[in-house]
């Protein structure tokens, strides 16, 4: 079952609760009330704490209040124990339904947002695993060099360089300050478990938008590094896809309308680019220094102190700006894929920041999903499974080789010179080439700014100054590197699922030609595509599965909890229902607490029964008093149409018998004999025990048991006066 709605919004679950609750306990009313009538009139009559549970019972508090427990008790030694039994339980139960009934019906019918398959189907990518997630990347890019030059390259979404300005863009927004936060939607967190998150486009409709998802280095412990992950663009694009065309062949269908459905989801499990990144502590270094600090590692992930390392050609000129590059650390700094070298712009010509920054690539198996509160607008990371990143990581003794790509992908110039080519932007005058993309970033995010240092400060204090966020410019550079070694990681072999990759307005994919009964099969989650006609290992098959999110109503254990409150509330209104016609008796008064303050106003005194009690009734003995419903005989016309409630049966406070006060001229009629009595006109009134009994024949008549006290007199058997 779907609602139509675009969000939590369009739905008040607490106005549901507020208009179900009172509908509820209303029709529990209804039973007890009847329950508490026909007591009066037709059984022993009630006790006076329980007279008013019909007002009483919704409330919790009114089951464990003093009065209610004496009434119960005392109203429980009596005899028809069974009958009483089942009218406390009837009691019991309502009470405990009332309150829970109105929940229980908004969390069955309140509709929450949920996802449920829609369908899915395996896919193909023309080429081998290696063709799109190389664990070698540091020979000959022949191949992709033909695609990607220094005129397209940062231009063209299929090339390393292909988020180039996506990346800029999110940079140039951001400062050392506040680019943990910064550009981040606020849904994040919660969607990704990182704040750290923030989509990547290309810049033609090749590739899809991508989120890069991560977490900004915060502390200097050895583990500690800034990291992101970006999906592979190649199956992202497949994946895209192959949604379009199915929600083409779904739309139609009354469940997929647009207006009954909160997203449409998909979701491709596969390798996706990984790359952790961590920077040494700043070093002032002059023109005659060589000598630069880079992280190492111990293991796979324990950063060392950082290590030295000569770099012979660092720059001796000073200049107005900053530069970066790349560079090839030994064996000895670990399993790292690649080194970069940060140089400031310098200071008063003396001097400049350098910092050694080291990072390691790699794939890791996650999810691709679209992004669940925009629908198509990218794909993110999700479920991300560490454990299983490649390369492996094998641990070697001292003194043994590394290995190429143990633990990491390596790295060669030829695709590092892909990654970041000269941006075509303008060339700074004191420049003798032009900026590389990377330079260019790091500049739109204010690290080539001038420090301004004052007597007895550094360039290094004022460069790690630290901020509120623990954000530094050294932890934004980490960052940079981050996003763009991973960006240009998941674009590689992305060119191989298009037919012509180099223009921009062809989409037409390789390997993707749909079934003719596409729909039928993609709907049921079978294989919808064509096998591609490609040698043994040339393919590579991976699985997208789609599924709806939307408000429905769904069975979880609270539901099935809510279910059976409603199916105790539902069992004791049919049980109601069929007590009702099998008796032929519906009763409709005294419902009101006006009716029953009429009612008692129209009685006969009792105040032996009930005295002291106008404050208020606390004692035991006045809530067991039991009270009956009876039809007595009116006082002037003798007509049995005066409706009284009356004590009967039971003991006043001082333990003696209630009696009720019989007028002079009252008829009174024996429950045994069946034989009416008068009370003989005298100065002194007559006294009625309490049992009374009510019978039907020709008219109603009151039995009771005339109770002879001195100065009373028994009248002839048969004779009726009034």
């Amino acid at each position: 079952m779907t609602f139509q709605g675009r969000g939590p919004r369009d739905v008040h679950p607490q106005k549901g609760l507020e208009d179900l609750k009172p509908q509820a306990e209303g029709n529990l009313s209804v039973i007890v009330f009847h329950a508490v009538r026909y007591e009066l009139l037709f059984g022993d009559g009630l006790p006076l704490g329980l007279l008013g549970s019909g007002f009483s019972f919704t409330t919790i508090e009114y089951f464990f209040n003093k009065k209610f427990l004496a009434a119960a008790l005392g109203w429980f030694n009596r005899r028809q124990a069974q009958r009483k039994i089942c009218f406390l339980a009837l009691l019991v139960i309502s009470g405990t339904i009332a309150p829970l009934a109105g929940p229980a019906s908004a969390t069955l019918l309140v509709p929450k947002s949920q996802s449920w398959p829609s369908g899915g189907t395996e896919y193909f990518l023309d080429g081998s695993t290696n063709d799109f997630w190389p664990v070698d990347m540091s020979g000959d890019m022949a191949t992709l060099q033909t695609l990607c030059n220094s005129n397209n390259s940062n231009a063209l979404s299929v090339c390393p360089a292909g988020g180039f300005s996506s990346l800029l863009e999110h940079w140039s927004r951001t400062n050392f300050k506040d680019f943990q936060r910064a550009d981040v939607q606020p849904y994040a967190k919660q969607l990704s478990g990182s704040n750290f998150y923030w989509p990547i486009h290309s810049p033609s409709s090749h590739i899809p938008p991508r989120y890069a998802l991560g977490e900004a280095r915060l502390d200097d412990k050895s583990r500690s590094n800034t990291w992101l992950v970006i999906p592979h663009a190649a199956p992202v694009a497949l994946s895209q896809q192959v949604m379009v065309d199915w929600w083409a062949a779904v739309a139609p269908d009354d469940i997929t309308q647009p207006s009954k459905i909160d997203d449409r989801q998909a979701s491709t499990t596969h390798l996706n680019a990984i790359t952790n990144a961590r920077c040494s502590p700043p070093q002032e270094l002059s023109a005659t220094d060589s000598v630069v600090l880079f992280p190492s590692l111990r293991g796979r992930f324990d950063y060392a102190e950082p290590q030295k390392l000569s770099i012979g050609d660092l720059a001796t000129v000073p200049t107005d700006h900053l530069s970066f590059r790349w560079i090839h650390l030994p064996d000895e700094f670990g399993a790292l894929s690649i080194g970069g070298l940060f140089e400031s712009a310098w200071n008063n010509n003396h001097s400049r920041i350098v910092i050694g920054c080291s990072a390691q690539a790699g794939w890791v198996p996650a999810q691709a999903k679209t992004d669940e509160y925009a629908f198509w607008t990218g794909w993110y990371p999700w479920n991300i499974t560490f454990g299983g990143r490649v390369p492996f990581f094998n641990a070697i003794a001292p003194g043994e080789p590394l290995g190429l790509t143990n633990g990491r992908v390596a790295l060669g110039d030829a695709w590092l010179a892909l990654l970041t080519p000269p941006a075509n932007t303008k060339v700074l005058t004191s420049r003798n080439s032009k900026p590389s993309t990377i330079e260019v970033i790091l500049e739109g995010a204010g690290l080539d700014d001038r420090l301004d240092i004052v007597e007895g400060q550094n360039l290094t204090e004022k460069w790690s100054a630290p901020t509120s966020s623990n954000g530094t410019r050294t932890r934004l550079i980490e960052a940079i590197i981050c996003s763009v070694v991973a960006d240009g990681l998941s674009r590689y072999g992305s060119h191989m699922v298009y037919k012509n990759a180099t223009n921009p307005m062809d989409l037409s994919l390789r390997s993707y030609e749909r079934l003719p009964d596409f729909k039928h099969r993609i709907e049921k989650g079978a294989r919808a595509l064509d096998i591609p006609n490609a040698p043994e290992g040339q393919t590579t098959t991976l699985r997208v599965d789609m599924q709806i999110t939307g408000f429905s109503i769904r069975i979880s254990l609270a539901g099935y909890l809510a279910m059976s409150v409603l199916m105790a509330h539902m069992l004791l209104a049919i049980g109601h229902v069929i007590w009702m016609i099998s008796k032929r008796e519906t009763l409709g008064c005294w419902s009101l607490v006006t009716d029953i303050i009429t009612l008692a106003y129209n009685s006969r005194t009792v105040a032996p029964c009930l005295k002291n009690t106008g404050a208020g009734v606390e004692r035991h003995s006045t809530v067991r008093q039991v009270a009956r419903i009876l039809a007595r005989p009116h006082p002037e016309t003798c007509a049995m149409d005066r409706v009284e409630l009356v004590f009967t049966d039971s003991a006043d406070i001082d333990g003696k018998p209630c009696l009720l006060e019989a007028e002079m001229g009252d008829v009174a009629y024996d429950s045994r004999e069946s034989s009416a009595y008068e009370t003989e006109p005298s100065d002194s009134s007559s006294v009625l025990d309490e049992r009374v009994y009510t019978t039907a024949k020709d008219t109603l008549l009151a039995k009771a048991t005339l109770a002879k006290r001195k100065g009373f007199e028994q009248v002839q058997v048969g004779r009726k006066y009034c």
